[in-house]
């Protein structure tokens, strides 16, 4: 029991940390692949244009723009995902590549069963005051996407989120792991690299889906398939990766604060736990 409260405390100080130390870029991203649903390039240009666009339209703290709303579904979300991860590592047994990434997946299904509204939401409160403004404030946010879209829709673009999410976290988990002793604190990073440049296509998918028919205004997309459909049409392949460049400048600060404030508190819990 000690050894669990020591992983979720551990957790949600890594969760706290990490976000919000690359919120900036964060919100970047989302907006990136959001706009792909509203045919606009306002976030098409370089790294430093697309800041001053967005400090430009809503000043400084648009940077931070849904931050709050990334903590609130990034603690749980964290709180979840470690400690599950290390209680299915006990289920399967001897570390090995295998098992890690079988023990990941197993946490990441289930983090993403609990948790998946809160990321729904989070997208939305995202977008910028050019899109909408009928998302901001989680309560706002989810009266009106129940009352204009139904429950269900909490749950838009959960299918490629599970189809793909549990799969990321079980590759940077094993990645991780395999490669932590030889590599240090630049395993984070690797297993984030890899990891999210994989499954990057199935998190713009997901974006579309989170945002097909806000505002009550209907669905541009009929499901998966024809969200898959519209960006290739529209795009390309390369649609499928819109944000990816500013999502590999988040994943080397954002992999390595993670794994390393979530093992620094952790060992030094378990410290003070021992030596009581």
């Amino acid at each position: 029991m000690t050894d669990y409260v020591n992983s979720v405390i551990a957790s949600v100080v890594s969760a706290i940390c990490t976000k919000t130390s690359v919120a900036p870029l964060e919100r970047l991203k989302v907006l990136k692949q959001s706009q792909i649903y509203y045919n606009r390039n306002n976030y098409n240009k370089s790294f430093l244009d697309s800041v001053k666009y967005i400090r430009r339209n809503e000043g400084l703290k648009g940077l931070y723009r849904g931050n709050m709303s990334n903590l609130i579904r990034v603690t749980p979300t964290y709180m979840l995902k470690f400690p599950l991860n290390e209680y299915y590592r006990g289920i399967f047994g001897v570390d090995t590549f295998e098992n890690l990434l079988k023990s990941g997946i197993s946490a990441g299904m289930t983090q993403t069963i609990i948790t998946y509204p809160l990321d729904m939401m989070r997208t939305r409160m995202s977008l910028d005051n050019k899109m909408t403004n009928n998302y901001n404030g989680y309560y706002r946010c989810a009266r009106n996407i129940i009352a204009n879209e139904g429950f269900r829709a909490l749950y838009k673009g959960c299918l490629i989120n599970f189809t793909t999410y549990p799969l990321y976290v079980g590759l940077q988990f094993s990645i991780y792991d395999s490669c932590k002793e030889e590599y240090g604190i630049f395993s984070g990073t690797i297993a984030g690299s890899i990891a999210q440049s994989l499954m990057f296509p199935g998190d713009t998918i997901k974006r579309q889906m989170q945002i097909n028919g806000l505002d009550n205004s209907g669905n541009k997309m009929n499901g998966l398939i024809d969200c898959v459909r519209y960006i290739f049409r529209n795009y390309g392949v390369l649609g499928f990766y819109h944000g990816y460049g500013i999502n590999m400048i988040k994943v080397v600060p954002e992999a390595t604060i993670q794994f390393m404030v979530y093992d620094f508190v952790r060992r030094n819990l378990i410290a003070k736990t021992t030596s009581e």
